[in-house]
């Protein structure tokens, strides 16, 4: 081991595969983390599972991506603790195949600064299982290409976790089909978050999710936001909501969305709120405006 441990990385990096099998064979955990910088994707391809666990976090750290990649599925092999020492670049070359194998031990040790390493394509390969331990802190790093990245599977296993831990920058990457997806979950969003998304996002909220919106949640949208809300959206308003709608909003509402709101509903709208529709707007509402 003694030997091991001198060897530099140009001499680690000479061996062939056949030669790296009879030095790892031996005691892969005595070579120095300077030598295993010379390791090839090749030889890294030779290590068996067992080898592989051996490695601690400083000896993975000087790993190149290249040898990393050329570990593939053994990379399932890395315990927890030494998984902590692969650093962002590390994470960025992940291969599709080692993202989705990711362990659901090795994804919740992930931290904010190796979160921030992986590529949207690695994220969107992350397994099911994987994304939904990660940690708040994991979360909360993600990027709103990173969000925008999650298949529906991943969006409903971030949904179902701490979605209040995602950050409002990363919010404003969602698109509607993932809203959609989330329904009743993207509620437990604080006013602050719900604030956050686009108007893309907003046009994926369910009728299920528009009927619980507080009132601030529905001051909070902009213009914009509100143009966005689909037809559905707007049939399932309730009292408060509607009556919740500021001066800014209320000529926002497309004819459109004003034709399918009941009686009953345009009977929320406040006497403060009637000055602010336009002459358009009265003309193309089909519920009985007398109520107003």
């Amino acid at each position: 081991t003694t030997a091991l441990a001198a060897l530099s990385s140009a001499q680690l990096a000479a061996l062939g595969t056949g030669n790296i099998t009879a030095v790892a064979s031996g005691s892969i955990s005595a070579l120095g983390s300077a030598a295993l910088a010379g390791l090839s994707a090749a030889e890294a391809g030779v290590l068996s599972t067992g080898q592989i666990a051996s490695l601690g976090s400083a000896q993975l750290a000087t790993l190149s991506s290249t040898a990393l990649t050329g570990i593939d599925l053994g990379i399932t092999a890395i315990g927890t603790a030494a998984f902590a020492g692969l650093g962002s670049a590390q994470l960025a070359a992940l291969a599709t195949d080692q993202a989705e194998a990711l362990t659901t031990a090795q994804s919740s040790a992930l931290s904010s600064a190796q979160i921030n390493g992986l590529s949207s394509a690695s994220m969107a390969n992350l397994g099911t299982q994987a994304v939904s331990v990660l940690t708040t802190t994991a979360l909360a790093a993600l990027s709103s290409a990173q969000l925008a990245a999650l298949g529906t599977g991943n969006i409903t296993a971030v949904a179902s976790g701490s979605i209040s831990a995602l950050g409002s920058a990363a919010l404003a990457g969602l698109s509607a089909v993932q809203v959609s997806t989330m329904d009743i979950s993207i509620l437990n969003l604080q006013t602050a978050q719900f604030a956050a998304l686009t108007s893309q996002a907003i046009a994926g909220l369910t009728t299920g999710a528009v009927s619980g919106l507080t009132s601030a949640d529905v001051i909070a949208l902009t213009t914009t936001e509100i143009a966005a809300l689909t037809t559905s959206a707007i049939g399932a308003l309730i009292s408060t909501q509607i009556a919740a709608f500021t001066s800014t909003q209320i000529p926002a509402l497309t004819t459109s969305q004003l034709v399918t709101l009941t009686t009953t509903q345009a009977g929320y709208f406040t006497n403060a709120q009637v000055p602010y529709f336009t002459g358009n707007q009265l003309a193309a509402m089909t519920a009985d405006i007398s109520v107003l």
